[in-house]
């Protein structure tokens, strides 16, 4: 049997390519290569030993390339480590996160730049949140992450036309590196819309009328899914046109899982009639206070900033909203018994950019968690 002499013959290491998934493949490929060269010269030992007046020289230089073998192997492990860790230059986190950046305070809205841990090079399919620090321009605008070059971006379903999407500030994009989209490379914005101009093409609408309300419903009011999923339960029953007019909450119990719409028109509906698909918004500038006023004075929310909606959960996994704090715009610091379901961003004083999905918190041994029932 034909023994190489050492290893620097044998495969050669691969090289970090800054692509977790093609360097955690080359390492693989790597190792495998090395476990058949030390499988070979265990094997000669093993024949060294079985004949008489064997070489001693030949002997020493097996040992010396099982050494080198080791090493090798040993370089293998780390490659590995390096491709599957936590750090810049490795695959996603144990927890599989999208790593996340937000723009510096020199940004402009028609340029933006931002340190993202993780990214050293832009590629297909890098995928990355950036939250912006100015309202972006109507007329488009570039990213520029890492000083890797300002990249323009556009809408996932656009046309080869750069967005002319308006994102309030510190609206949270979800990005993905395209490379064929346009020359040069550009970014493509894949997660949902934002806008103050209610804008159809900005906005998320229903497009099913399938299911009637709970209760008479007036102008403007938040909608939330009815424990059978069959209807949908206004945030209130008051009859007031009045933005200022002090509400009683409902408390019909809701599915605090369940879609929440936005009601958008002046028409009232009956408890028992479908409402227009045309006024049924799942993300939408929404203006709260013919929700959930309860003071009789204008809403008054701090902005930029989250707003909850405050429930007590229910033995059967329902839930009634608050009848004093309907909505919060900070999560409790103690256990309170209460559910805080995500409503959107306050974008200004009386309005709210509700969002399509609503993550459930609750304070619980000592910390904030999602709460996903009973």
């Amino acid at each position: 049997m034909a023994l190489q002499k050492n290893f620097v013959n044998g495969p050669a290491v691969p090289r970090r390519t800054g692509r977790p998934t093609e360097d955690l493949n080359a390492v693989y490929t790597y190792l495998y290569k090395v476990m058949e060269q030390l499988g070979h010269i265990v094997e000669f030992l093993e024949l060294q030993g079985n004949r008489q007046g064997r070489s001693i020289e030949d002997c020493e230089q097996a040992g010396k390339s099982l050494g080198e073998g080791m090493k090798s192997l040993k370089a293998a492990v780390e490659g590995l480590r390096y491709a599957a860790s936590e750090t810049v230059g490795g695959a996603a986190s144990r927890t599989a996160a999208i790593p996340m950046g937000k723009v510096d305070g020199t940004s402009t809205s028609t340029a933006f730049t931002a340190t993202v841990p993780g990214i050293r090079s832009l590629y297909n399919g890098v995928l990355l949140w950036l939250t912006n620090g100015a309202v972006t321009s109507a007329a488009g605008f570039t990213v520029n992450i890492n000083g890797l070059g300002a990249k323009p971006c556009y809408g996932s379903m656009a046309a080869a036309t750069q967005s002319s999407t308006i994102f309030n500030i510190n609206y949270t994009m979800l990005l993905i590196y395209n490379e064929s989209r346009v020359a040069g490379g550009c970014w493509d914005i894949v997660y949902g819309y934002d806008s103050n101009t209610n804008t159809i093409g900005y906005q998320l609408r229903t497009n099913s009328t399938s299911l009637p309300m709970a209760d008479k419903t007036y102008r403007y009011r938040l909608l939330f899914t009815s424990t059978d999923g069959m209807k949908w339960v206004p945030a209130t029953t008051s009859t007031s046109t009045n933005a200022t007019a002090a509400r009683a909450v409902n408390q019909r119990p809701i599915n605090p899982h369940g879609r929440i719409v936005y009601y958008g028109t002046t028409a009232a509906v009956d408890a028992g009639a479908n409402p227009s698909t045309s006024y049924l918004w799942s993300q939408y500038v929404a203006t709260l206070g013919y929700s959930f006023n309860r003071t009789g004075a204008a809403l008054v929310l701090t902005y930029p900033a989250p707003v909850w909606l405050k429930a007590a959960p229910q033995a059967d996994g329902s839930a009634i909203l608050d009848d004093t704090t309907p909505y919060v715009q900070a999560l409790p610091s103690a256990e309170d018994g209460k559910i805080y379901i995500y409503l959107g961003t306050a974008v200004s004083a009386t309005t709210v950019e509700i969002v399509p999905e609503h993550p459930i918190y609750q304070y619980k041994d000592g910390a904030v968690r999602l709460w996903v029932g009973p």
